[in-house]
This record gives structure tokens, C-alpha cells and sequence, in this order.
């Protein structure tokens, strides 16, 4: 990295369709960061996904099943 290049920040969060975890997207949308929001179904996160292009940020969609260890690690390989 030059200098005055900064890194951008990525953070997963889960339960993005809705709830919590749709307001902790928005929130760390509003402080710079680039977003994998998961849920168990890809077609539950089209509007928080809307939404969080709508404010400017980048996001990146995905399905996961908590349950799944291999799915877990395919999605945070997606996410950095």
C-alpha cells in the first residue's frame, strides 16, 4: 500500500435480511465498510442489499448455512 492509501474494511455480517442484522449493515455502511451480508436464502437479502447500494455502498450477497462449516469458510473466502 502507498502511502496516503488506506485500506478498506469488509465485514461479514449474518441475519442481514432483516432485523439486526440488516441495521448493523446499514451501520458499518455508514463507517466506510465493504459488506458480504448473509442470510439462508439469497432472495431474502435483495432489499437490504437495494438499500445498502442505494447509500453508497458496496456489498456483495450471500447465502450461507451456519450449520455448514465448509459454507461458513467459502463465505468468508467471498468476502475478502
Amino acid at each position: 500500500m502507498s502511502a496516503g492509501e488506506t485500506a478498506r474494511r469488509t465485514a461479514l455480517v449474518t441475519g442481514a435480511s432483516r432485523g439486526l442484522g440488516a441495521a448493523i449493515a446499514a451501520a458499518l455502511a455508514r463507517d466506510g465498510f465493504d459488506l458480504a451480508v448473509c442470510a439462508t436464502r439469497l432472495e431474502h437479502l435483495a432489499g437490504t442489499t437495494a438499500a445498502l447500494a442505494a447509500a453508497g455502498a458496496r456489498a456483495v450477497p450471500l447465502a450461507l448455512d451456519l450449520a455448514s462449516p465448509a459454507a461458513i469458510e467459502r463465505a468468508f473466502a467471498a468476502a475478502v
